[in-house]
C-alpha cells in the first residue's frame, strides 16, 4: 500500500473490512484472542523502523519467531521451537 493513505482506506485490507465494511464482511473475522490495542489504527499507520523490517524479514527467512525475548523464549519452550534460534548450517567440527 503506497504510504499517501491510511491503512484502513484500502478497500481490500482487513482494516478497512474491520472499519467500513458491512455487516457481512466484518462477520468473516474470527474474533480476536486479545481486545485490539488503544491507537490500533494509528499504531497500524505509523512507518515501520528500518532495523524492525529487517528483523521481521530474517525471522521470515529462518523460520524464527519475532516478538520480545520473553515472549520469544515462551514461544520457543512451548512448541519445542529451539532448532529455529540455532546458527544456520552444519555444526562446526571440534578439533
Amino acid at each position: 500500500m503506497p504510504r499517501t493513505g491510511r491503512v484502513e482506506d484500502w478497500r481490500w485490507g482487513s482494516s478497512w473490512r474491520r472499519t467500513s465494511g458491512t455487516k457481512e464482511q466484518r462477520e468473516l473475522f474470527d474474533p480476536s484472542p486479545e481486545p485490539f490495542p488503544h491507537g490500533y489504527l494509528r499504531w497500524i499507520n505509523a512507518e515501520d523502523k528500518k532495523d524492525d523490517l529487517n528483523e521481521i524479514r530474517n525471522a521470515i527467512n529462518r523460520g524464527v519467531p519475532y516478538g520480545s525475548a520473553l515472549w520469544l523464549d515462551t514461544m520457543i519452550t512451548t512448541y519445542h521451537l529451539e532448532a529455529t534460534v540455532r546458527p544456520q548450517g552444519r555444526p562446526r567440527k571440534n578439533d
